[in-house]
């Protein structure tokens, strides 16, 4: 999504592209660490940082290269003349996913109440801006050129759904807080969109002013 939108801001496309590729394979490493540590320190829960990422890898990682490995095969060719479908396709998987796992999350769990979930919308809503208004003041004092600002500014304040949702099931996959702990997540993927969207124009002109710079 952050491509997207950087795509429709007149950003730098290509830094948005380098940056998600480079965060979602960092994560796949660092992310099942963090947990293993964190988790460790505040509740002594032990959680097996190998097991982690052997199922990051095959959910996450395997995915993708067997993506890569598919744009080797007569598999690109078809789906270039079929790109409307394809993305039709992609975006009713992705829809088809969420609603599953929000189904599955609030059938096993009694613990994400109307007010807990307007208390984590709120709370989404606010860090969402916050880190995007953030990163945006900061690159550009920084002296980076327009393009790369947004491009930035829609990389480092974006969630990945598509990563975070098998990590959470991952290592969370037992807990009956389960729904409070992916509500998150949901709640800021059309957010994000919501967001982007409603800036859209400005960030158009920002992009613009002064060649770009």
């Amino acid at each position: 999504m952050c491509i997207a939108l950087t795509t429709n801001a007149g950003g730098n496309v290509a830094t948005a592209v380098t940056n998600a590729v480079l965060g979602n394979l960092l994560g796949i490493l660092s992310t099942p660490m963090w947990f293993s540590i964190m988790m460790k320190s505040s509740s002594g829960a032990n959680i097996s940082f190998l097991k982690t990422l052997t199922g990051l890898l095959k959910k996450v990682l395997l995915p993708m290269v067997l993506g890569q490995f598919l744009r080797l095969t007569p598999a690109l060719k078809f789906y270039s003349s079929r790109k409307k479908l394809a993305k039709l396709a992609s975006e009713s998987i992705l829809l088809s996913i969420v609603l599953n796992s929000f189904s599955n999350a609030f059938s096993t769990s009694t613990t994400l109440t109307v007010s807990t979930t307007l208390t984590l919308a709120a709370t989404t809503v606010t860090l969402h801006l916050l880190y995007f208004a953030t990163s945006f003041k900061v690159f550009g004092a920084l002296g980076v050129d327009r393009k790369n600002v947004i491009a930035s500014s829609f990389v480092s304040s974006h969630k990945t759904l598509a990563f975070g949702l098998p990590l959470i099931r991952q290592v969370f996959a037992n807990d009956p807080n389960l729904a409070a702990l992916v509500a998150p997540l949901m709640l800021i993927h059309p957010l994000q969109l919501f967001v982007g969207g409603a800036m859209k124009e400005k960030l158009l002109a920002y992009a613009e002013e002064d060649g770009g710079k």
